[in-house]
């Protein structure tokens, strides 16, 4: 958000644009996920394209900067060390992946574990865009939550959630989504 015009004024504005950033943050990973980190849009002209993951990173951004945002009202228990907190990754110690192992690969890794089981529970046809509004509404709740209780389960369930949001991102993108025609696999590749 460049221009302070834009900037929420209630805290029913800042939940919505959170909302509206994980949704583009949602859009950016699913092409990521489905035509690569270097890929691009090619519909968008030669001097505006950004490759795939630089799209998702200022996505990201976005998301981390609408979250901060909510800081700012006294309706909203939250402050920005919270925020600050919250937004730090996880820690990994305790797992039984390697500590050189890079934290993306590890995400994605769980994104893919959650998406093979996620078609074992729920396989096609299924109402994937339908599931994947569920998920970033469960992630939404789990981050204005995450002042509360534990912090390093309310990070786990950020994380969980987050996961959860990936997996549905990748069915929709892959699989697509039975309520809408031509929305399943394609051969464009892009």
């Amino acid at each position: 958000m460049d221009d302070n015009q834009y900037a929420p004024k209630f805290p029913q504005q800042a939940l919505a644009h959170l909302s509206e950033e994980l949704g583009e943050a949602t859009a950016a990973l699913g092409k990521t996920i489905r035509f690569g980190c270097n890929s691009f849009n090619p519909t968008v002209p030669p001097m505006d394209r950004e490759l795939n993951i630089d799209w998702l990173r200022r996505q990201i951004r976005n998301v981390r900067d609408a979250y901060r945002a909510l800081a700012a009202f006294d309706d909203i228990p939250l402050s920005a060390a919270q925020v600050d907190q919250d937004l730090s990754p996880p820690d990994m110690s305790d797992t039984a992946i390697e500590s050189r192992t890079p934290r993306d690969a590890v995400f994605m890794h769980a994104a893919v574990r959650e998406v093979q089981r996620a078609r074992q529970k729920f396989p096609m046809p299924n109402t994937t865009l339908a599931a994947l509004t569920e998920e970033v509404g469960e992630l939404a709740k789990a981050l204005m939550d995450s002042g509360e209780g534990d912090p390093k389960q309310r990070r786990d369930d950020i994380w969980n959630e987050a996961v959860q949001v990936a997996a549905m991102a990748m069915r929709v993108a892959i699989e697509g989504d039975p309520a809408f025609p031509n929305s399943g696999p394609g051969d464009n590749g892009s």
